[in-house]
């Protein structure tokens, strides 16, 4: 009789994706299938299953300013490090000329901004691999102690080398001195061991290494740009001016564009659809097919056939709704709350008809997308209080400051 099979659930996420996957969609909102694409990708990632000559993911992020292209970046880097700021950024509009192309890999030798490997790692240019790795600081740490155990075995076993060959040159003359010799081999071999799997560690740690690399508006860089990406995407490694060796195979490669984005919003402002209340979901769907219909011709109008071929993923990212917008209105609110109550130890009482009035003055221009709903929290909420704090009128810590509305005018009391 033979055995029956047991069928096996390929589709479902591992805990450490879901609680990735939960983390993003928390602070990304509206964008659930780019977001996928990077969980997707840091699962094969860690479970080895990556080709081994390709970085662990590149996507081309297309769409409309402010809906969340680069903050993606920002918020899997927090993930991942603990800080929004923790990737390489390359803006590409520096890259107009193919001069600029020596900020990244740096100028052949004999010319101004060659780096030698020798030199401070501060000068290096903005691929190398100690300039893109720098921020897996958990990996840096083992790495330098990696490093200093290396160090000491070195200087022990050249200790060594110089005393076996006293021990073996007194030999001679001293019978006694075999025995010694014999042991101070042994001991030579000991150490020998102990470095190969100090070497064997550090090459594990270096493997085990990850970076985020952002290219943004990468419309605005030279053919030499789209050659170097069609490198570092192909093969996962990139030769520097100096002779050395770059590579991404860890590294989450991101790139950004705003192709398309003068049609898109005026497609939005236009229309309007999906940010006025009573859109209806067919129209809400059309306008995001006619996006990415736009943005997808924009991108294969303007980039090579063979660049855009070798991406993991193009991801058109969504024009916000108003739903979406109050969502991240909330998110930003309630960050903005917990700073104040870090930086003055005070509560915020935000009445509901603030709330109200951010988010209409946010959607009078949809095309700005949540970057307009960032400054509004700022000029209604941010600048007044900062005023207040620096006449002494907040509350003491531990009191409320109560935010109401009154006559369209945001009214703070104590």
């Amino acid at each position: 009789m033979s055995k029956q099979r047991v069928r096996l659930d390929a589709d479902r996420m591992s805990d450490e994706g879901e609680k990735l996957l939960s983390f993003l969609q928390e602070r990304i909102k509206g964008q659930d299938d780019a977001i996928k694409d990077i969980v997707k990708a840091d699962e094969m990632s860690r479970s080895g299953l990556l080709q081994p000559d390709r970085p662990i993911y590149a996507g081309l992020f297309l769409g409309p300013s402010g809906v969340g292209k680069t903050l993606t970046a920002e918020m899997l880097a927090e993930y991942w490090f603990g800080s929004r700021s923790a990737f390489t950024k390359v803006s590409c509009e520096a890259m107009s000329e193919p001069h600029g192309i020596s900020s990244l890999i740096g100028s052949p030798p004999g010319y101004v901004g060659f780096h030698s490997p020798k030199d401070k790692e501060g000068s290096a240019p903005i691929l190398a691999q100690s300039r893109i790795d720098r921020h897996d600081l958990r990996c840096v740490k083992d790495q330098e102690e990696i490093k200093k155990l290396l160090s000491d075995l070195d200087d022990q076993l050249r200790k060594l080398d110089k005393e076996i060959d006293s021990v073996a040159r007194a030999g001679f003359k001293d019978p006694k001195s075999h025995d010694r010799l014999i042991k101070l081999q042994d001991e030579q071999d000991s150490l020998e061991k102990e470095t190969r799997k100090l070497l064997l560690r550090l090459r594990d740690r270096q493997r085990s290494y990850r970076s985020i690399i952002l290219f943004d508006e990468l419309e605005k860089g030279n053919e030499t740009l789209h050659n170097l990406l069609l490198t570092i995407i192909d093969k996962g490694k990139l030769t520097l001016a100096n002779g050395m060796i770059t590579d991404f195979t860890r590294s989450v490669i991101m790139l950004t564009s705003n192709v398309g984005s003068k049609e898109i919003a005026s497609l939005i402002g236009n229309k309007k659809i999906g940010f006025a209340a009573s859109a209806q979901a067919g129209e809400d769907e059309a306008l995001n097919d006619e996006i990415y219909r736009r943005a997808k011709k924009a991108a294969q109008d303007r980039f090579r056939p063979e660049l855009l071929a070798r991406m993991d993923r193009i991801s058109v990212f969504r024009p916000l709704s108003s739903s979406v917008i109050r969502e991240i209105m909330d998110a930003e609110l309630k960050r903005f709350v917990d700073e104040m109550k870090g930086l003055f130890k005070i509560s915020l009482i935000i009445g509901d008809e603030v709330c109200e009035h951010i988010l209409n003055e946010a959607l009078d221009k949809p095309q700005e997308g949540a970057r307009l709903l960032r400054r509004k929290i700022n000029s209604n909420l941010r600048e007044p209080i900062s005023r207040l704090k620096l006449r002494n009128m907040l509350p003491q810590p531990g009191g409320k400051l109560y935010i109401s509305l009154q006559d369209k005018k945001v009214i703070f009391s104590k």
